[in-house]
């Protein structure tokens, strides 16, 4: 391993892949390739989470929102009356555990 982690990570991404594709994995600074494969699962999760929760909020606008995007006031009800609560919006439950100290489950998310 000539390149460092902590010093180049690009560089460094780029030379563990080389020795992948080549075969080399006597070679392979697999510490650091174990966190990152781990980091990146939880990356994309998130990023999946976050964009879900934008395309929801936009939906909610526009199907409850008077005047969203051009819409008119009289021809869609108020969330509160239109949207019958169960008592609580819930978040999906991980799949998979992690180290880190789980969240609640479900997380109640209310209209206020």
């Amino acid at each position: 391993m000539s390149i460092d982690y902590d010093q180049d990570f690009f560089a460094w991404s780029q030379e563990q892949a080389r020795l992948l594709r080549s075969g080399r994995f006597s070679q392979l600074d697999v510490t650091h390739l174990v966190e990152e494969i781990g980091d990146l699962g939880k990356r994309e999760r998130r990023a999946l989470e976050s964009r879900l929760a934008v395309l929801i909020g936009y939906l909610l606008k526009w199907r409850y929102q008077p005047d969203y995007p051009n819409g008119n006031p009289g021809e869609r009800p108020s969330i509160p009356s239109a949207v019958p609560l169960p008592g609580s919006w819930m978040r999906i439950p991980a799949s998979e555990p992690t180290s880190k100290k789980p969240l609640p489950r479900p997380i109640p998310m209310r209209w206020t």
